[in-house]
C-alpha cells in the first residue's frame, strides 16, 4: 500500500483534523488520535502493524477513502484514462446554440460583439441534418441555448426543440437543455414554454444590489435591468432551476453581502441557486475592464470572504470541491461544438461572436483550410503536458483549468483554479456548515461521505 498523490489533512481549530482527497472526492472527520495514527502510517505504509483495532480501522477508512491505495495504482494514468475517455467520446452530443447575436443589454465587461445576425432556416436546418446523422452512434444529446441573448428568438428555439425531441425520440436519445439568460424578458409565461422544452436550468446573472447592477448591466439605452430581472426571478423560480450567477471584480465584491440580504427580502434565497463568478476580459471587446478584474490568486482569497458571509447568511453556498471526470469543460470535447447564428463553429463559446478565423467549420458549406488548424490546435491541446499540471494536488478537481485561456499560454505557464490556493478554507466553510445543518460532529469517512452525497443533491 502506499499514500495517495492527492491527499490533504488539516486541523480545523479544535485539536481534530479534516482529511480530504481529490481522487475519490472523500472527505472526513479524524480525531487528533487517529491523525496520529495516520502520520505514522503513511510514513511507510508498506511496513506499519496494525497492532490494534483502532489501527485497523483506520487503516479501513484510509483505504476505503482513497487516501491509502495498491502500490500498482498509478493515480495519473487513471486520470489521463478519464480525460481522453471522456474527451474523445462520441456516443454524446454536446451543442451550444445561439439563434442569434442580438442582444438587448450593453454589459460592461461583455466580450461580444453585438452582431445583427439571427440564425436562419437553413442553418437551422443543417444543426438538424448533424443531429440525424449522428443519431446511430449517440445514447444523450444535450442543447444549452445562448447568445446574444436567445430568449429574444424564443420561435427558434421552440421549431429546432420539436425536432431535436422527435429524432431523440426516434433514435432512444436522453435529450436536456439548459439556457443561459440575462432574464430581462423571461417571465413565467416563457419559463412554462422553456419548461416544456425540456430545458431544466436557466442561468441568469445579478451583479450586486440594484444601484451596482443597473450601472454594470444596463439594457440598451442605458435604464436598469435589476428591479424586471428580480420580478421574472419571483415568477420563475418555482418552474425552472435557477442558477443566479452574481460576477464579481475589484469594483463590486464588497457589495454581494447587500444582494444577499435582498435576495432574502423579496423572498428568493431558497429558490435561487447562488454561486459567484469571476470577471474575466476574455477578448479585445472587453479588454477595458482588464484592470478591475482579479488574478486568481486575488480571487482566492476575496471568494473565501464571500463564501464565509453568505453562508453566516443562511445560504446553502458552502461550495465543495467537485471532482472532474474527464475533461475542464466541453470546449476540447471532440463530441462538442458551439454554434453560431451564421453557422460557424467554434469550440468555445467565447469564440462565438467571432470571425472565421477563429472556428473549426462552418454549417453554411464555407471551406476554410484553417477550419482544420483551429481544430488540430483545440483537440492537441493536453493538460498532461504540462509539469505544474501533472504535480498538482488539486489536479482532479481542475484538470487544466480553461482550454480557452490556457491555450494563449507558451511553455509550462497554467490558468490554474482558485482551490490550488484556497482548498482547505473552502473544505472548511463546508465542513461548518455542513456541521451546523446536521446539528451534531459528523464520524467516519462512510458516515460523512454519504451525508455529502445527500446535500449535493438537494
Amino acid at each position: 500500500m502506499k499514500e495517495s498523490r492527492y491527499n490533504f489533512f488539516f486541523e480545523k481549530g479544535d485539536g481534530n483534523y479534516l482529511a480530504y482527497n481529490a481522487f475519490t472526492n472523500a472527505f472526513a472527520e479524524v480525531s487528533a488520535e487517529e491523525y496520529e495514527i495516520i502520520t505514522e502510517m503513511l510514513e511507510d505504509p508498506g511496513s506499519y502493524k496494525c497492532d490494534s483495532k483502532d489501527k485497523e480501522s483506520v487503516k479501513e477508512e484510509l483505504t476505503y477513502g482513497g487516501y491509502l491505495i495498491d502500490d500498482d495504482l498509478d493515480e495519473l494514468d487513471a486520470l489521463r484514462l478519464e480525460y481522453y475517455s471522456d474527451r474523445f467520446n462520441d456516443n454524446t452530443l454536446n451543442l451550444t446554440i445561439a439563434p442569434t447575436m442580438r442582444c438587448n443589454f450593453r454589459c460592461e465587461y461583455c466580450y461580444e460583439e453585438h452582431l445583427k445576425i439571427d440564425m436562419s432556416k437553413e442553418i437551422q436546418d443543417a444543426i438538424v441534418k448533424l443531429l440525424e446523422n449522428s443519431a446511430e452512434r449517440l445514447n444523450e444529446f444535450t442543447v444549452t441555448w445562448f447568445g446574444g441573448e436567445p430568449t429574444l428568438k424564443m420561435d427558434i428555439i421552440e421549431d429546432m426543440t420539436a425536432r431535436f425531441k422527435k429524432i431523440c425520440k426516434k433514435n432512444n436519445i436522453s435529450y436536456s437543455a439548459t439556457i443561459v439568460s440575462n432574464g430581462y424578458i423571461l417571465d413565467k409565461k416563457m419559463a412554462q414554454k422553456l419548461k416544456d422544452l425540456d430545458v431544466i436550468i436557466a442561468q441568469i446573472t445579478l451583479d450586486g444590489p440594484k444601484e451596482i447592477h443597473d450601472v454594470r448591466r444596463p439594457v440598451v439605452g442605458g435604464a436598469g435591468s435589476f428591479d424586471k430581472i428580480i420580478d421574472n426571478l419571483k415568477e420563475i423560480s418555482d418552474i425552472l432551476k435557477i442558477h443566479l450567477r452574481i460576477n464579481v471584480d475589484k469594483n463590486n465584491y464588497k457589495e454581494t453581502e447587500d444582494l444577499f440580504d435582498y435576495l432574502e427580502e423579496v423572498g428568493l434565497k431558497n429558490k435561487v441557486l447562488p454561486y459567484f463568478g469571476i470577471v474575466t476580459a476574455y477578448t479585445d471587446t472587453c479588454s477595458n475592464i482588464a484592470e478591475s478584474c482579479f488574478d486568481l490568486q486575488e480571487y482566492s482569497d476575496i471568494e473565501i470572504i464571500m463564501y464565509e458571509k453568505a453562508v453566516a447568511k443562511g445560504y446553502n453556498m458552502a461550495k465543495y470541491p467537485q471532482r472532474i471526470s474527464g475533461g475542464y469543460c466541453t470546449a476540447d470535447r471532440v463530441s462538442s461544438m458551439a454554434i453560431a447564428p451564421n453557422g460557424l463553429v467554434f469550440n468555445c463559446w467565447n469564440h462565438m461572436s467571432s470571425e472565421r478565423d477563429d472556428a473549426v467549420g462552418s454549417l453554411a458549406g464555407e471551406k476554410y483550410d484553417k477550419f482544420l488548424y483551429n481544430y488540430q490546435k483545440w483537440m492537441g491541446h493536453n493538460v498532461f503536458e504540462k509539469e505544474k499540471c501533472r504535480e498538482c494536488k488539486v489536479l482532479p478537481i481542475c484538470m487544466g483549468g480553461c482550454p480557452y485561456e490556457n491555450m494563449k499560454l507558451t511553455g509550462n505557464a497554467t490558468v490554474c483554479n482558485p482551490m490550488k490556493f484556497n482548498i482547505t478554507k473552502i473544505l472548511q466553510i463546508y465542513y461548518d456548515a455542513s456541521k451546523k445543518i446536521q446539528g451534531k460532529n459528523h464520524g467516519k469517512a462512510r458516515e460523512f461521505e454519504q451525508k455529502r452525497q445527500e446535500q449535493n443533491k438537494e
